[in-house]
């Protein structure tokens, strides 16, 4: 079990721009805006999310093989970097422009950050070895998880100086993912070994999403808005499938047309989900779906795409894989 669970990485040398057009019904069909993009010619630009004001943050892999943080706005690039860190991950931005993540410092040790336009505050759990934050919400609520000398892993959130430790009916790993504007957390940890379950914790109380018929796995990726989680399931047969988890408890699975597997990875306060689909051929593509209706993304001379974040305008984050690396892509409706 990983403390932090990876997203993905990014920053800015190359653009390219490239109109598309995919809908279900072509008299109602959305044209999307592609921008291409590379950090440093990094063969690793690996994107994380996206803020309402269209502000992406991601992971890149640097020319000395380090992983290191970047914001991209507007075709600017900003490194992202914490005092003494060998090693930087960023994980989620909200609405103001503040950012999340952890950091390995020259000692080998993990702390949680939060960026403030460039003033960077250390985030340490009392008694931990290890802390790591995984998300924002618009009111600068974090949430995060952390490890000490027992290998026992406590999520938590953090809010004006305060820690506040969530409860957890696991005995093994529990990792909180996500956090929305009301305060809801959506994670996931081990009911035993190679079996995940998803979880939301809402009201002070930790609920676990029961595994629908022929499902052994569930995963949660985002929490949107009401506290909607998406994320995958694992099917008894080893297929895949994006799931849907309300608060009411019901759970909905997809399957992308056409697809032998398929995973929810981000979603908005719309309730617009981005994911990804593979095929027979096992070839990955990055989709958006709005009510059941899909809209896929490709990018010309790439081998697999990838959605990974929404924001409430709409603009998909992904990223794609070519014969050069990975990279990341935006898409921007125009109607």
């Amino acid at each position: 079990m990983t403390l932090f669970s990876p997203r993905r990485h990014v920053l800015a040398a190359g653009l390219s721009l490239a109109a598309m057009t995919a809908c279900a019904d072509a008299s109602h069909a959305t044209t999307y805006t592609l921008t291409q993009f590379s950090v440093d010619h990094s063969k690793q630009t690996n994107p994380v999310a996206i803020n309402a004001s269209g502000t992406v943050i991601g992971n890149f892999e640097a020319q000395t093989k380090q992983i290191h943080g970047f914001s991209y706005t507007a075709g600017k690039v900003t490194k992202i970097v914490p005092p003494n860190a060998t090693t930087t991950y960023l994980t989620g931005i909200n609405a103001t422009g503040t950012i999340v993540g952890s950091f390995v410092d020259t000692n080998g040790e993990r702390h949680g950050f939060i960026d403030a336009a460039g003033s960077f505050t250390q985030i340490d759990v009392p008694g931990a070895i290890a802390t790591a934050l995984n998300g924002i919400n618009d009111a600068g609520t974090v949430v995060g998880s952390s490890i000490d000398e027992n290998n026992t892993i406590t999520n938590f959130t953090y809010a004006n100086g305060s820690f506040t430790t969530l409860p957890t009916n696991s005995a093994y790993g529990p990792i909180a993912v996500a956090i929305d504007n009301a305060g809801d957390v959506a994670g996931y940890y081990e009911q035993a070994p190679s079996h995940e379950a998803a979880w939301r914790y809402a009201n002070g109380v930790v609920k676990q999403m029961h595994y629908p018929k022929g499902v052994f796995y569930t995963q949660a990726m985002a929490i949107g808005r009401n506290g909607v989680i998406v994320g995958q399931a694992a099917f008894t047969n080893g297929n895949q499938a994006g799931f849907i988890y309300r608060p009411s408890g019901r759970v909905i699975l997809t399957q992308a047309p056409g697809s032998t597997d398929s995973f929810f990875i981000g979603i908005n306060k719309t309730g617009s989900i981005v994911g990804a689909s593979y095929n027979s051929a096992e070839q990955a593509t990055a989709f958006l779906d709005q009510n059941g209706t899909f809209t896929d993304f490709t990018v010309s001379g790439a081998t697999e795409t990838h959605g990974l974040a929404i924001n409430d305008a709409g603009t998909v984050l992904g990223d794609y894989v070519d014969s050069t690396g990975t990279h990341g892509f935006i898409a921007v409706p125009s109607n």
